[in-house]
């Protein structure tokens, strides 16, 4: 069935409300590239039909987003994209037009093609053309979080009154349904046309230190290292450096975990308090025996040759997951080392995006949303680590030159499933390492652009071993492993296959 009205309690659960919430921010004039410019909106029609020439084949509750890797189940910010990578043509779809936005850049990247682009006119649940639609940016309840909700450019006065017309008619697992749409219960901030989201959104953050300087400076007392040297001993409740050359040893941070909006003349958007109570940009960092208790942890962005060791983080086990923030957030940077790093208590506890040359070892994390994410990076090495009691323990994804090693995801089974290994559309290796009693032990999804061979790992005690999703999986191998006890060995969910193409050589199977 499809959810009913505003799903909180559902998103909870599944934990669709992600880190990103923090970061959608509206930036004025020329302060580096935050998430979007507000341009001038062209509310005339460009011509053609504004709406798709047929509805997309999503049913809801079974497809996967394949940027947040969740069910797409909430209609209201629900998308659709027709593309074709590698000579493959498929739809994907989403549950938040960010997810889209991002998607679209990932398949230029990829050299693919987008064909078509659909999204949900937000007040009369039409399909309507990705470019012929506008969007409004508001404070309303979107899947991701983003609060970005299309319409066709004679719905946005409606949009602004809350009306809606429904119900309309989608089709879920289970058939054809008549869904009452919610009432818009969102504030517009903006309204942007298809260029601007689709070129200027990020979930990521790009030079945002003088944002971020500003808001945590305005909530709580600060430190601000803005000159090379060594420094000991600090305690904060925030640690701020904006310098190359710097290096911290022996520092506390205890930033608490009260959610504040930044300054409302500051910018458009309400975010959550911390983006990091540690944030850093520069290069040549090294941060030695810090210790933090925050709702955030430590933010690195657009930075290089950073050193994060004998770490100890640890949010709020009370406030609820998609409240808190991320244990280590890396962004846009290079030559990034994590070595000793002991988590608890946030959601990701250490994620990575749009960086090269990573390196994760000695590495403890537990009660987190994910243990360790890498999305969209190159030369990633996590090695020697330990990871469970989470929703997911090891999830990379569309990730190059991968190397993951001695590693153990334990426990994993939080909330409605549990991943040990999560890896969709990888390049890489990963060897020697432990998936036992999870829900999943390894989940592998891939779209033709795989390469990834799993070697030498034990996979013990899962309900499932191996689950396999996708199309193509001519890239996919499973080497020399020891399976035991896992109620289903290998379970295969093939899209338009009747059997994987994965290979499976000198493995052994065995019972408890």
């Amino acid at each position: 069935m499809v959810p009913r009205g505003r799903p909180h309690a559902r998103r909870i659960d599944v934990l669709k409300i992600s880190r990103r919430l923090f970061f959608y921010l509206l930036a004025a004039g020329g302060i580096g590239t935050v998430l979007f410019f507000a341009t001038p909106l062209l509310q005339r029609e460009r011509g053609g039909e504004i709406y798709c020439p047929e509805e997309p084949p999503l049913v809801y509750g079974r497809e996967e987003c394949p940027v947040c890797l969740m069910v797409v189940d909430y209609p209201p910010s629900s998308a659709a994209m027709r593309a074709r990578i590698r000579g493959v043509e498929r739809w994907y779809f989403f549950d938040d037009v960010g997810c889209l936005a991002t998607w679209h850049k990932e398949v230029l990247r990829q050299g693919g093609e987008v064909l078509e682009i659909c999204v949900r006119d937000r007040v009369d649940g039409k399909w309507i053309r990705g470019d012929k639609a506008v969007y409004l940016i508001t404070t309303e309840f979107t899947a991701m979080g983003t609060g970005i909700i299309p319409a066709a450019p004679g719905n946005v006065e409606r949009y602004k009154k809350g009306e809606v017309v429904g119900p309309w008619r989608v089709r879920s697992v289970g058939g054809v349904e008549e869904y009452g749409p919610p009432k818009p219960a969102g504030e517009v901030r903006a309204v942007v046309d298809y260029k601007c989201v689709f070129e200027r959104f990020s979930y990521g953050l790009r030079g945002l230190l003088l944002l971020i300087g500003i808001a945590v400076v305005s909530q709580a007392a600060a430190v601000v290292i803005d000159k090379p040297g060594v420094y000991y001993g600090i305690s904060a409740e925030r640690l701020i450096i904006n310098a190359s050359n710097v290096a911290v040893f022996n520092t506390t941070v205890k930033g608490g975990y009260v959610e504040a909006a930044l300054p409302q003349g500051m910018t458009a958007y309400r975010i959550k308090p911390a983006m990091g109570c540690v944030v850093v940009t520069g290069r040549n960092i090294t941060l030695a025996g810090i210790r933090v208790n925050c709702s955030s942890g430590i933010l690195v962005f657009n930075s290089s040759r950073v050193r994060i060791e004998a770490m100890t983080a640890q949010g709020l086990a009370d406030l609820q997951v998609y409240r808190r923030g991320l244990g280590i957030y890396i962004y846009n940077s290079s030559d990034v080392l994590i070595s000793k790093a002991d988590l608890a208590y946030f959601h990701d506890c250490i994620y990575a995006e749009y960086t090269q040359s990573l390196d994760i070892s000695g590495a403890s994390a537990r009660y987190c949303r994910y243990g360790a994410h890498v999305m969209f990076s190159k030369g990633v090495r996590l090695r020697e680590s330990s990871f469970s009691d989470n929703y997911v323990g090891v999830a990379l994804m569309y990730s190059d030159d991968v190397v993951v090693s001695d590693v153990k995801s334990s426990g994993n089974r939080e909330w409605s499933e549990g991943y040990g290994f999560l890896l969709a559309e990888l390049r890489g290796v990963v060897k020697n390492c432990k998936a036992v009693d999870n829900v999943h032990g390894f989940y592998v999804m891939y779209w033709g652009n795989t390469a990834l061979k799993i070697t030498n790992c034990t996979v013990e005690g899962n309900y499932f071993g191996v689950t396999l999703r996708g199309r193509n999986a001519t890239g996919v191998e499973f080497i020399g492993n020891a399976f035991r006890g896992n109620v289903v060995q290998v379970m295969h969910i093939g899209l338009g296959e009747l059997s994987t193409a994965a290979r499976f050589v000198g493995n052994v199977w065995g019972g408890t």
